[in-house]
């Protein structure tokens, strides 16, 4: 099961989604909630997890993009790659 917490992300993840050309999930690729939030967010829209603010350079953005990130990632970090978007 999981918390109401992260149920709220998702379906607020998928709103998203839906009207984004992609979604950077800003996590670690080995995390169960990361990967998870990922395989959901596929069914409507190009993701790609991302680990550190130099992978987006291996990656073709597209927008409008969505910004989101698996549940225990530092805050930090999603700002990091927010600034570098």
């Amino acid at each position: 099961t999981i918390c109401g917490e992260v149920e709220a992300r998702r379906k607020e993840a998928i709103k998203l989604a839906k009207n984004s050309k992609m979604v950077i999930i800003v996590g670690d690729k080995k995390s169960s909630n990361t990967k998870h939030l990922a395989k959901i967010l596929r069914k409507f829209t190009r993701a790609e997890i991302v680990s550190d603010a130099e992978e987006l350079e291996k990656i073709k953005i597209e927008y409008p993009i969505f910004l989101t990130s698996g549940a225990s990632t530092p805050m930090r970090l999603i700002k990091e790659i927010a600034k570098k978007l």
